[in-house]
């Protein structure tokens, strides 16, 4: 709880900041769904308590139960995104044929307000929907974006990075 809260606590200090510095008038923020706004860790836990481990059928089975709450801190850090006038997108590999609706619905529940919900209709790769954010095709209505953060748990969460970054320096990172 306390890592989520300071992780949440200093993106939103990062942000307003850049708010105060000046930003384009149409600006957002990307975020991850799991394990960044939506905590998974019952599915998890259920898993584990049965020896098992992930399957895509019990996940898509997780999905449906809309039970997700939020991490500590994410609501909070939504809604002030917006508050500054942000749009908020979700980026996510959760599948949209099977997954997505059930996703917004949860998200609607737990009174997470967003502009825009990206799921999974092919690859995984994140990096072609990123860029529909910033140049304003990712769903009619939502302008180009000037993304101002990306949060996410995972480095594929971050444009153009992948799981080699794990092989470089610490300051690879940044």
């Amino acid at each position: 709880k306390a890592l989520s809260l300071q992780a949440y606590g200093q993106a939103t200090k990062k942000l307003e900041a850049k708010v105060a510095a000046g930003v384009p008038a149409q600006w957002g923020v990307v975020l991850d769904i799991d394990e960044t706004t939506l905590d998974n860790s019952p599915y998890q836990k259920a898993r584990a308590e049965l020896g098992l481990g992930y399957s895509p059928r019990t996940w898509t089975g997780w999905v449906n139960q809309k039970a997700a709450k939020p991490l500590p801190g994410a609501a909070e850090f939504i809604k002030r995104v917006r508050q500054l006038g942000g749009k908020v997108v979700f980026v996510t590999n959760r599948v949209a044929a099977t997954e997505c609706a059930q996703t917004e619905a949860n998200l609607a529940a737990e009174g997470v307000a967003y502009d825009a919900i990206l799921c999974k209709s092919g690859p995984s790769d994140k990096n072609p929907r990123f860029e529909a954010v910033a140049n304003g095709t990712a769903r009619p209505g939502l302008p180009a974006l000037a993304v101002q953060m990306f949060v996410g748990d995972n480095i594929q969460d971050f444009p153009m990075l992948t799981q080699d970054v794990r092989k470089q320096p610490d300051a690879a990172f940044a």
